[in-house]
């Protein structure tokens, strides 16, 4: 009796190997598909809608950059050193939230977006102003 209930059971195993294993190579097959073909909006330009999350501290700048003690920052005692700025009122509420951690940046060779002059102080005045711009 016990030697049936085992050759049952072992039957039992290796069917369940075998469905296992069909569902798997099913998954990964349709996966695989789906990633070769990228998503296209209806006039054939790639798709890019959708989440974006990064999993470093790129979202504060994509280029490496120091910590600062806030998202916007101002004069504090000591204004002829850059190293001396305090958050700026509007952001002080937010206590540590507001902080912006250091980063390497994810651009790759010298780190350098080439931005035109124009481009660049606007980078800067965004910076500035990130309090009211960023949504």
């Amino acid at each position: 009796m016990a030697n049936r209930i085992n050759s049952s059971m072992t039957a039992i195993v290796i069917l369940s190997a075998v469905v296992g294993a069909g569902i798997a190579m099913t998954v990964t097959r349709s996966t695989a598909q789906t990633a070769s073909r990228p998503a296209r909006t209806p006039d054939g330009k790639p798709n890019f809608s959708g989440v974006w999350q990064p999993n470093n501290e790129a979202y504060w700048d994509v280029q490496a950059h120091e910590a600062r003690p806030g998202a916007v920052t101002q004069p504090g005692v000591y204004p002829a050193y850059d190293f001396a700025s305090v958050p700026a009122a509007p952001v002080l509420a937010l206590g540590a939230a507001a902080g912006v951690p250091g980063s390497l940046g994810v651009v790759g060779d010298d780190g350098e977006i080439p931005y035109k002059p124009e481009a660049a102080a606007m980078k800067k005045e965004n910076r500035a102003n990130w309090i009211d711009r960023d949504p």
